[in-house]
């Protein structure tokens, strides 16, 4: 994840890591601006941590919301205290004296006591390929979450939907109904509209 520092759960986190620490540092580098990374600045900067988010993005949550609403939800968090840094990437973590410093590839330097990693999930396509299915950012299916074998179907994380990872539990929950619709013999796309 990290480029010079590995992930040892104490100064550098996951998003595991982090739901089980007891006692807080002060200043918290969030890796990710998606859901896990709003969500964790929201709750942090509201139980008084300083706490800014680096994401190569130009919005938060670039995946799920239009721009005005990302707008909306980065304005709130900053409402809160929460920094921005969108656009660059993290290059390096330097351990000085007193924690640690972020070196941004735009060059800025975020001094901070941990850094957390939240960002986000990549479905694993891997077997999936070597088995000979089509894949792109997922294993690509159709509607009926059919994958290019006629006998095989994908949903979940993995799955590609016309062209669309959606990572959440409520699309999983529509691929599955849907699925199961079609595993009993009664054909149903994947809807995920009212």
């Amino acid at each position: 994840i990290l480029p010079t520092i590995p992930v040892d759960e104490k100064i550098i986190l996951t998003s595991d890591g982090i739901s089980a620490l007891t006692d807080f540092p002060k200043s918290i580098v969030i890796l990710g601006a998606g859901v896990i990374g709003c969500e964790f600045a929201n709750d942090l900067t509201l139980g008084g941590y300083e706490v800014q988010l680096v994401a190569p993005c130009e919005q938060v949550m670039p995946t799920l919301l239009h721009p005005a609403a990302a707008a909306a939800v980065q304005a709130g968090l900053e409402s809160l205290g929460a920094r921005f840094h969108l656009g660059p990437v993290l290059n390096r973590l330097q351990r000085v004296a007193d924690g640690l410093e972020a070196h941004l590839s735009d060059g800025q330097v975020i001094p901070c006591d941990v850094v957390v990693s939240a960002i986000g999930l990549r479905p694993r396509i891997d077997l999936a390929a070597a088995a000979g299915l089509q894949v792109n950012r997922g294993v690509v299916v159709d509607r009926h979450l059919q994958t290019s074998h006629a006998n095989i179907y994908a949903l979940g994380d993995c799955a590609e939907v016309d062209g669309l990872n959606l990572l959440y539990v409520m699309p999983l929950m529509s691929c599955a109904r849907a699925l199961a619709q079609t595993l009993a013999g009664n054909p149903t796309v994947v809807n995920y509209g009212p």
